[in-house]
């Protein structure tokens, strides 16, 4: 018969080939399964019946020298399949090596000096009082501002702090002004305060909703009338200033008058001296032809002509008047108003004598009146307003 590998031809009492050792078959171009006995062909790998793998056969019927082969192939391959995986995971943990190496040099190179530069712009931006804005400087020394700022001036101030910071080459103000609009009520009042401190007490500034000022009162002189309109118009949140101030010369007191309060308060002339006194003469009296039982009157001395009477050498007293009942100011402050007409505005006096105008007036004119009334009437020490304008 014919092997059916090494096609050798094998005795018919021999078991296996002689050349490769594999069983030999029984018919010729044929094999039969060991495993349930089906002939099958010769190049068949799995049994037609029952499924039988014929590499495992040939590999059971080769010789022990090469199954040692083969267990060395398989060992081989195994051993290069592990140096392989481990191969690989070395050259990927080798890439995140040199990764993380670039990272930490290029840290170390570029980011200290941005760092710095941030810093010592953010230092100098919080010492300016810039809280809300931030800065961020990049590679090329680029510095970028961000936030908020109350007002384009303070927008301005911070561009041109970081400019001046050495190594800054260019910077971008994206800062964003967010302006605050201040309360009407808080404007007034501090509007108000600021005329007071500056000796203004009877005007009155009065602000809408619009912030507009209503310049409301009576001073003695244009000078005074353009002061007034100064400070108001310091105050850079009033959009607009209505003048309604009268310009009264007779509320200026005269450089005389305080000539002579100050002479009151501090009297220059002396009292006589007593050397002036026994300088007079005193006359001899008259001898009466009739006795008297009376005593003899003595008449008045004749008038020295260089010293004034004793009622002259006095200095004047200043009078001063009893403070005002606050009843009867406000009787008299209310008498005067429904005289020039305002019938709708009342006053209220307190125990400091201070004047709270409260009602309603047609224009801004009337309210000025109302406000002339209570300011010349002796006595008012201040004048509050609740007086509203309130047009036809």
């Amino acid at each position: 018969m014919i092997c059916y590998r090494c096609k050798n031809n094998i005795p018919k009492d021999a078991a296996k080939c002689p050349v490769c050792g594999v069983k030999a078959m029984p018919f010729v171009g044929a094999k039969a399964c060991p495993n349930c006995g089906t002939v099958n062909p010769v190049s068949a790998r799995y049994c037609i019946n029952d499924g039988y793998s014929f590499d495992l056969m040939d590999r059971e019927d080769i010789s022990g020298e090469y199954d040692d082969e083969l267990e060395e192939e398989i060992e081989t391959a195994t051993k290069k399949k592990k140096h392989g995986v481990l191969r690989f995971f070395m050259w990927i943990f080798i890439a995140i090596a040199c990764l993380v190496g670039s990272a930490v040099v290029g840290y170390h190179i570029f980011k200290p000096q941005n760092y710095l530069l941030e810093k010592q712009a953010a230092d100098a931006l919080a010492n300016a009082g810039l809280k809300e804005v931030s800065v961020r400087v990049d590679l090329s020394k680029t510095a970028k501002l961000t936030g908020t700022a109350k007002d384009m001036h303070e927008k301005t101030f911070a561009e041109l702090i970081v400019k001046k910071i050495p190594k800054i080459i260019k910077v971008e103000n994206n800062i964003v002004v967010s302006q605050v609009v201040p309360k009407p009520e808080e404007l007034e009042k501090t509007i108000n305060n600021s005329l007071n401190s500056q000796g203004f007490p009877g005007v009155v500034v009065s602000v809408n909703t619009a912030l507009a000022a209503s310049i409301i009162g009576t001073v003695p002189s244009e000078y005074d009338r353009n002061k007034v309109l100064s400070i108001v118009k310091a105050n850079k949140d009033v959009k607009d200033i209505r003048d309604n101030l009268h310009v009264d010369a007779s509320t200026a007191q005269p450089p005389a008058a305080l000539k002579a309060l100050s002479a009151m308060a501090h009297p220059a002339t002396p009292p006589p001296s007593p050397e002036a006194t026994a300088a007079a003469p005193t006359p001899a009296p008259t001898p009466s032809s009739q006795p008297s039982a009376q005593p003899p009157l003595t008449p008045n001395p004749t008038p020295n002509p260089t010293a004034e009477p004793i009622q002259k050498q006095l200095p004047p007293q200043a009078v001063v008047s009893p403070p005002s009942d606050p009843h009867t100011l406000e009787a008299t402050i209310n008498k005067a108003l429904k005289g020039i007409g305002l019938t709708k505005v009342t006053a209220e006096v307190n125990e400091g004598l201070e004047v709270t105008l409260k009602g309603t007036v047609s224009s801004t004119k009337d309210k000025g009146k109302a406000f002339d009334t209570a300011k010349h009437t002796k006595g008012v020490s201040k004048i509050r307003d609740k007086v509203f304008v309130v047009e036809p």
